[in-house]
């Protein structure tokens, strides 16, 4: 719908990080560790992921209302997946 996607091009930023990180910490082990920063429907993630998170990453990112584009600065770490709490 035209009204929804022009609602969701002027989401402050600060909703569409609550969106990006609630979306991440379905699937990544540690979302709370990432560095998420949003600018006018651009997102930047910063900080650890485990091996093959990225991809689950970039996938979400782009099933995520609002967002338009991002940037991921993000490096890989040893680790077995597991969610802690």
């Amino acid at each position: 719908m035209a009204g929804a996607s022009a609602r969701d091009r002027h989401s402050p930023d600060e909703v569409l990080e609550g969106r990006v990180r609630a979306q991440l910490g379905h699937v990544i082990a540690e979302a709370a560790k990432l560095d998420i920063s949003c600018h006018h429907g651009g997102v930047t993630v910063r900080g650890p992921l485990l091996a093959g998170e990225r991809e689950k990453v970039q996938q979400r990112l782009g099933r995520t209302r609002g967002v338009r584009y991002w940037s991921l600065e993000v490096r890989e770490v040893p680790g077995s997946g597991t969610r802690t709490a």
